[in-house]
């Protein structure tokens, strides 16, 4: 028969005669088990106690693409946290946020990067739905993703108050980007349209030019300028184009800019402005809870860590672990702990 690595790992019958073991040294050392278990529910119920007990406001948002770009690829995931983290939490929407609930007043005065560093400890943002990952035709709807943006404190009406705050900052600020946006797109397509209309004017007053010259010119000078009449034609043509593209996109960007620029970029706004955190126990229960959690959880670690480091040698079995092998038992009997004959002897008549 072949040997097998299996046969000499443990199965459970080994299992459950090492519970077993371990179960009886417990018992003979419960009172210190006891003691190290309740120990350790004060000591973590002492560590939560110095932490400050905070809410967590959510606010859900929606964040929807502009104009549709099939060359564009659409945001992932990261990319929208990112994002939020770096422009959409910027350290003025921040700042403002905490001069309006006055919050981290000390920080604040000392360095107003410190609180705004702080303030970012306790946010969080969570992409739960990116539906800008599925494929879309041009006539279909705008894809949207769906982001939470959190708030921790130790009050709970403060927690959603500055949760919501900053969520209108942050859809108040994005029209105003989309806004200033256009409105610089505007500019300068009109601008470009007004240079395109004089470049128009001129080549024109330049085709008028030719024609006058054409007109009392020789029939050799005028065949040559016949040519240069054709190119400046051309060009006028060309111009014309141009400009009438222009002037269209003008009209566009003003129509945009009226409706807030919304088809540029990002838009955000609050589907879900939250509410206030439950507070489902008083911080008296909470911490009478977490210890009685701790010392139960803790028992068996406890338990097992007493029953392996006592060196102590309580039965045949844990005689057999160290390499004896026992001749018999002898049982316990009054006066067994005893060092001296006498004593045990003593004991023994007391006790008859």
């Amino acid at each position: 028969m072949s040997y097998d690595w299996r046969d000499d790992e443990f199965g459970w019958k080994e299992v459950r005669t090492e519970l077993a073991r371990i179960r009886r040294r417990v018992r003979a050392r419960w009172l210190l088990t006891l003691a190290i278990s309740f120990v350790l529910a004060l000591v973590v119920v002492a560590w939560q106690m110095r932490r400050e007990r905070t809410f967590q406001a959510t606010v859900m948002l929606r964040v929807i693409e502009g104009g549709f770009d099939p060359e564009s690829a659409p945001p992932t995931s990261a990319q929208l946290q990112d994002y939020f983290w770096e422009v959409a939490l910027s350290r003025r929407r921040l700042t403002d946020a905490m001069e309006q609930f006055d919050l981290y007043p000390g920080m604040r005065n000392i360095d107003p990067l410190l609180a705004v560093d702080e303030m970012r400890t306790v946010l969080d943002v969570r992409v739960l739905r990116n539906y800008f990952q599925i494929e879309r035709d041009p006539d279909a709807p705008p894809r949207s993703a769906r982001v939470a943006l959190s708030y921790s404190h130790a009050d709970p009406e403060t927690a959603i108050e500055v949760a919501r705050a900053i969520a209108n900052l942050i859809t108040e600020q994005e029209a105003l980007n989309r806004r200033q946006a256009t409105e610089v797109a505007l500019e300068s397509m009109t601008m470009s349209a007004s240079q395109l209309e004089r470049a128009l004017v001129e080549t024109r007053m330049e085709e008028a030019q030719i024609a006058r010259e054409m007109a009392v010119s020789s029939p050799e000078a005028a065949a040559a300028l016949a040519i240069r009449l054709m190119g400046v034609r051309k060009r006028i043509g060309s111009l014309q184009d141009q400009s009438v593209a222009a002037s269209g996109a003008v009209k566009t960007l003003g129509l945009r800019s009226l409706a807030e620029g919304e088809e540029l970029g990002l838009r955000i706004e609050v589907i879900d402005p939250g509410r206030i955190p439950p507070v489902t126990m008083s911080s008296t229960l909470r911490m009478v809870v977490l210890g009685l959690m701790t010392f139960v959880f803790s028992l068996p670690i406890t338990g097992t860590a007493v029953a392996a480091y006592d060196l102590r040698v309580y039965d045949a079995e844990d005689l057999k672990r160290l390499g004896l092998d026992p001749f018999g038992l002898v049982p316990a009997f009054p006066g067994y702990r005893q060092a001296s004959l006498n004593a045990r002897l003593g004991l023994r008549k007391g006790a008859s």
